[in-house]
């Protein structure tokens, strides 16, 4: 999904509370604005359903792999290491900086594992 069109979705939600908090508006301004509250609604739906339908997962050359979702009220990426009795996430505002998040958190999973003395689960 376009970063911008979500990006551009949630500067026009921003945009609608803004005005619906400081203004008084006429029942014809009101039946303007209802529709365009409903299509930002709409939008956010059909790119929350989109988003769940991809079978998206990040993965690395040593056999982990992550999830990938969107959160697009917050304008962010986020997921979690699969299969692994530790749970341990990432998040970033692109999927470039998701997956750069993924892979420092399997580093410090890794790390962490090395200092304790414990066998990475993979």
């Amino acid at each position: 999904m376009s970063e911008k069109f979500i990006d551009y979705l949630t500067e026009t939600q921003v945009s609608f509370e803004a005005v619906k908090a400081t203004a008084e508006f006429s029942e014809q301004q009101k039946e303007c604005i209802e529709p365009l509250q409903f299509a930002y609604d709409k939008a956010i739906a059909l790119i929350t359903e989109y988003d769940e339908r991809q079978p998206q997962q990040l993965s690395d050359g040593r056999g982990y792999s992550g999830s990938v979702a969107l959160k697009p009220d917050r304008k962010e990426y986020y997921g979690r290491i699969l299969n692994l009795r530790d749970v341990i996430t990432y998040k970033g505002k692109t999927l470039a900086e998701l997956t750069k998040a993924f892979h420092v958190a399997i580093d410090d999973y890794e790390k962490s594992c090395q200092e304790v003395g414990k066998e990475p689960k993979q």
